[in-house]
This record gives structure tokens, C-alpha cells and sequence, in this order.
């Protein structure tokens, strides 16, 4: 009987809360009820609009981008002269001034321009209460400076994107093992490269014509030698005393294939004989394969792309 008494006047107190939040003006964030003067329902709804095709906030999985569920506890860590809104807001507007750790690809600029000054502010306040508390005397402080408007109007011919995106997906070969879709359940062998924000004409180049210059850790090659003389080259999703899980390329086929420790041969030090390798999987020469002008358009389909 106490605890029900206990737990109406608990649940009334958090009612009188929130009533009061409301009529002063305050938007109650409902993870974990922290309150903010700032529209953190708008700010949620930018989000999902433009967000979250790439970024998750439930649980520890990443998608695209980096995995935003904690990010109100660990921005203010990410860059010393930070607090979280500023590091939050620069993210937002400026992404390519500090990459994440563990993030791959890069975030479109000009995302959220079309929102007024109040709106931005409020998608802050909303990723602020992401793990943590939304401070507004910080969020208040900001300076918003938009990125100027990226002009990417009349830069392709229809035809060139046309005739790129037959190379990406048959002379190239880009397809065999970039991904239509994004998301680690299509992700296995490469990153897609559709929306993903890619702008820069060179570094496109650069990642086709010398592949090695950037491997994102997930995609790194890990080759195994078994003590009947098998080599088995893949990705390694799991490692631990008693096996090795991978997944395999075989005629274009992804497989999981899980090796037993036991099963691995040993090397001159004792130790299992597995190599782990900083190359890309991704075949060098395609720049000798195709001509100038397809490699223009297939380049020009992939900036189409994002």
C-alpha cells in the first residue's frame, strides 16, 4: 500500500514538473526528462529529416556515420577548446573540419541551411540531450555561421552521368563490391559510395587510382594460414581464444566463414600465423583500364551521387 502511495505522489510531482516546463516556455526532453529552453521536438524532427539516414541513436551500432546515442556525453571531449554545443554545431555545419573517430566517408555540407537560427539551436539542444544534458547558456552562446551555398548546378552533362554509372556498374567493376545501399547489412566487402557527401573531384580520384592511400580499419584485410596448407583471406567480424569469424569473397559471393583456433597453422614464434594487412581489397590499375574520359565520367556520376 506505501509503495503505491509512494509511486502516485512520484508520478504527480513529474507531472507538476512538466506542467510547469510547459507553461514557462521549457521543451521537456523526453530522454531521460531533461528540460531545455530551446525546441528540442524540432530539433528531433530536423534529425530524422535529415540525420538519420546515416547516423543511429539507439543502441551501439553505427550506420553510415558515427553512432550519435551518446554524443551529449562525449562531445565536450572530442576537441579541447570545445564544449559539446559548439563541438555539436560545428559537426552540423562544418563537418569536414574534424572527423570522428571511427567515421568513414564524409558528411554532406549544407544540410540544415534552410533552417532559421532558433531551428538549428534546437537540433543542437536535441543531440546535446543525447547522453547527456543540455546546457543552454552554451547553446545560447553559439555563433551560427552557415557554410556558404555549394553551386553544383549545371556541373554534369545527363549523358556523362549516364555513361558513368555504366562503367560503375560494368567495365569499372565498382559494383561487384560497393553496395547500392547503405548500412552494415549490404556493407560487407566496401562502403556504398552513394550519399555519402563526397564533393572532392580529386580525392575521388585519388581513392580510385591508388586505393591504399585510405582503408578504413573495417574494410582491412586479414589473411589466415591453416596447417593443411589452406589460406583464407577476408574480413574479420570476430576474434577470440577459440576461433577466428570471417567473411569471404568467393565469385562474388559473401560468406561467413568461422575457422577454429586450432585449426590455424603456427609460426616460428608459436604464434598463429594470421596477417593482418593495411592494403585495400580493392584492385589497383583501373585508372590504366579505362580512358580519360571515362574515368571523368565515372567520376561524374559518383559527385552526381552525393
Amino acid at each position: 500500500m506505501m509503495r503505491t502511495v509512494l509511486t502516485l505522489i512520484a508520478s504527480g510531482f513529474l507531472v507538476l514538473l512538466v506542467f510547469i516546463g510547459v507553461s514557462r516556455g521549457v521543451h521537456v526532453v523526453r530522454h531521460g526528462w531533461q528540460s531545455s529552453a530551446f525546441d528540442v521536438a524540432q530539433g528531433r524532427t530536423i534529425f530524422m529529416s535529415k540525420c538519420a539516414r546515416c547516423h543511429n541513436v539507439s543502441g551501439n551500432a553505427a550506420t553510415v556515420g558515427p553512432n550519435l546515442s551518446q554524443i551529449g556525453s562525449v562531445a565536450s571531449q572530442r576537441k579541447a577548446d570545445m564544449d559539446a554545443a559548439a563541438y555539436i554545431l560545428e559537426s552540423v555545419l562544418h563537418p569536414r573540419r574534424f572527423k570522428a573517430p571511427g567515421s568513414s566517408g564524409e558528411m554532406p555540407v549544407n544540410l540544415v541551411n534552410s533552417y532559421d537560427d532558433d531551428a538549428i539551436r534546437g537540433l543542437v539542444a536535441y543531440l546535446c540531450s543525447l547522453g547527456g544534458f543540455p546546457d543552454d547558456n552554451e547553446i545560447r552562446s553559439l555563433v551560427i555561421e552557415r557554410p556558404p551555398e555549394l553551386d553544383v548546378t549545371a556541373v554534369f552533362e545527363q549523358e556523362q552521368i549516364f555513361r558513368g554509372e555504366e562503367l560503375y556498374r560494368g567495365k569499372a567493376g565498382c559494383a561487384t563490391c560497393h553496395p547500392f545501399h547503405g548500412g552494415p547489412e549490404y556493407e560487407f566487402t566496401a562502403p556504398c559510395l552513394f550519399y555519402r557527401g563526397y564533393q572532392d573531384r580529386d580525392e575521388l580520384r585519388r581513392s580510385i587510382t591508388n586505393p591504399d592511400h585510405f582503408v578504413a580499419p573495417r574494410y582491412r584485410q586479414t589473411t589466415v594460414v591453416l596447417a593443411n596448407g589452406r589460406v583464407v583471406t577476408g574480413r574479420v567480424i570476430n576474434r577470440d581464444d577459440n576461433s577466428i569469424m570471417m567473411t569471404t569473397v568467393h565469385n562474388g559471393q559473401v560468406s561467413p566463414t568461422e575457422i577454429p583456433t586450432a585449426d590455424v597453422e603456427l609460426d616460428d614464434e608459436g604464434k598463429p600465423f594470421v596477417i593482418d594487412s593495411r592494403n585495400s581489397p580493392m584492385p589497383t590499375g583501373i585508372d590504366q583500364l579505362l580512358t580519360t574520359d571515362e574515368m571523368d565520367d565515372l567520376i561524374a556520376f559518383l559527385l552526381s551521387a552525393n
